[in-house]
This record gives structure tokens, C-alpha cells and sequence, in this order.
């Protein structure tokens, strides 16, 4: 029974395979959420990774007299940075079959 205002709903319980369809539904739904946030977490991790060591340096070294980096470990670290836009497309392809398959296409040089 539902009640809005002064209005009453009398509602029937749903039979059993509606509600095993409807429970089904919820957990594949549930499922490509857990899938999602799995794939945002690594996107998020590897950029973190990529990124944060180049904020790092251009944050510290002005105001760290004694911190002197040489010039290949400078460069290192902003090409890792660089290297994050080279992975992306990787992580894409080991997770997503739509982007995978529009990949494949692109690099074999089949039409579209």
C-alpha cells in the first residue's frame, strides 16, 4: 500500500519472475557499476603516477635551495608525464570491446 497525501495506492506483490528478472537486472547493473569504478580507479591511479611526479618537482625545487636535479632526470620526469596520454588508449583497449574493436580498426587500416 502506498500513501501520497490523501491518496492510497493498494499495490500486489509482483509474482516471482517478474521479481527474479527484476532482482537479475539489479545485478548485472550492479555488476558493470563495480566494473566502471574498477576502470576509473585505474585510470585515476595511472595518471596519479604519471603526473604527480612532475607537479612535485616544478612545486618543491623553487623553493629548495639544496635540490638540484640534472637535466635527464628533469626530462624523465616530464615525459612520463607525457607517457600517461601514450597508456590511456592501452588501458581503453584491455577494457572497453567498443574502443578495442574501433582500435584494431584504426591500426589494421580497415574501413570504417
Amino acid at each position: 500500500m502506498i500513501t501520497t497525501g490523501t491518496t492510497t495506492i493498494v499495490t500486489k506483490p509482483l509474482p516471482v519472475s517478474v521479481k527474479k528478472i527484476w532482482e537479475e537486472k539489479q545485478k548485472i547493473s550492479l555488476s558493470r557499476e563495480r566494473r566502471a569504478t574498477r576502470i576509473l580507479g585505474i585510470i585515476m591511479g595511472v595518471f596519479v603516477a604519471c603526473w604527480l611526479p612532475f607537479f612535485l618537482m616544478y612545486v618543491i625545487v623553487p623553493f629548495c635551495k639544496s635540490c638540484e636535479l640534472s637535466r635527464e632526470t628533469v626530462n624523465f620526469i616530464t615525459w612520463l608525464g607525457y607517457m600517461n596520454s601514450a597508456i590511456n588508449p592501452l588501458i581503453y583497449c584491455g577494457f572497453n570491446r567498443d574502443f578495442r574493436r574501433a582500435f584494431q580498426k584504426i591500426i589494421l587500416c580497415k574501413n570504417v
